[in-house]
């Protein structure tokens, strides 16, 4: 898959993810629970991202560039209903982190919401490693 490509979906799916949020801010439904519509791009966007994730490993800055490397970063921190992505892919974020990839606050800024959907303590932030595949 071309980096061009790969950086126009994770936009998109960022993109997607913005203008739903919105959306749902201005009816006040954002702030009545889990939004099922919510949760249904939260999906769809957590199984493209593992897709990528599987293909190429993480997409990080060289691959696709700052922007969609967040976007990235924002698709994984939203797959609240898929914690065995997130929980595979933080070992890729800290690989990433050690090698440039990736901004070093993404981990740490992640543990607290994933220890809490996950069930247990979590990961600390990582000292060192390189950018492989999920799997």
């Amino acid at each position: 898959m071309a980096s061009d490509e790969l950086r126009r979906r994770l936009l998109d799916m960022a993109a997607a993810d913005a203008a739903l949020r919105a959306e749902l801010a201005r009816d006040g439904s954002l702030f009545e629970g889990y939004n099922t519509r919510m949760a249904e791009l939260h999906e769809r966007n957590a199984r493209e991202l593992a897709a990528i994730v599987a293909t190429v490993g993480w997409p990080g800055r060289t691959l696709v560039g700052d922007e969609a490397a967040e976007a990235a970063w924002r698709v994984l921190q939203h797959a609240i209903g898929s914690p065995a992505l997130q929980r595979g892919c933080l070992p890729l974020l800290r690989q990433a982190v050690a090698v440039g990839e990736v901004p070093v606050a993404y981990p740490p800024g992640w543990r607290t919401g994933s220890r809490s959907r996950n069930g247990g303590p979590s990961a600390t932030a990582p000292s060192s490693i390189g950018i492989g595949r999920a799997g």
